[in-house]
């Protein structure tokens, strides 16, 4: 997995290669969902697409979504912006 540091190097240096990173990202922030003590967190999908990492699923509150989220954010540690687009069951 690919640090920081070369990361952004990386994205400065106008390679468009970023499949293999983003995946990796993917996987890392996947791993993080599952550990959740939470169950409908770990039902949670997410995609990591030129910088931007989209959350899907349904989770039953707004809780649950902002907790999501908040895992997200710290398993890849600012890398990436977070598009929220879990729905709240009703």
């Amino acid at each position: 997995m690919m640090s920081h540091a070369e990361r952004n190097r990386t994205l400065c240096s106008g390679r468009r290669d970023f499949d293999t990173v983003d995946q990796s990202y993917a996987a890392l922030v996947r791993a993080e969902l599952l550990k959740s003590p939470y169950l409908p967190i770990r039902a949670v999908s997410c995609r990591l697409d030129d910088g931007v990492l989209t959350l899907t699923g349904k989770v039953p509150s707004y809780y649950f979504k902002q907790v999501a989220q908040r895992v997200a954010m710290d398993a890849i540690g600012g890398l990436a912006a977070v598009d929220n687009q879990l729905q709240v069951e009703r």
